[in-house]
């Protein structure tokens, strides 16, 4: 019997490098997607923008604003 590692789930801050991926992601689940500038946007603003990958690839991202004890899910 061989015991194969599947890879995990990583999280980590979004930087702009990512927003190709994130953008290819983005305009294919979403009817009404954000645009490049709604994530840079984001981002220059100091919301909480991560990306999830899974072996080196982005598969996920999430944008969440934080302030006055409360957050605010922008978009996942």
């Amino acid at each position: 019997m061989s015991a194969l590692l599947k890879p995990v789930p990583q999280h980590r801050r979004m930087e702009l490098a990512d927003l190709d991926a994130v953008m290819a992601i983005e305009n294919v689940i979403y009817t009404h997607p954000w645009t490049r500038g709604n994530f840079s946007d984001s981002l220059k603003a100091g919301s909480a923008c991560w990306v999830l990958e899974i072996a080196g690839v982005i598969v996920g991202y999430a944008v969440v604003s934080v302030g006055a004890g409360e957050a605010h899910l922008l978009n996942l």
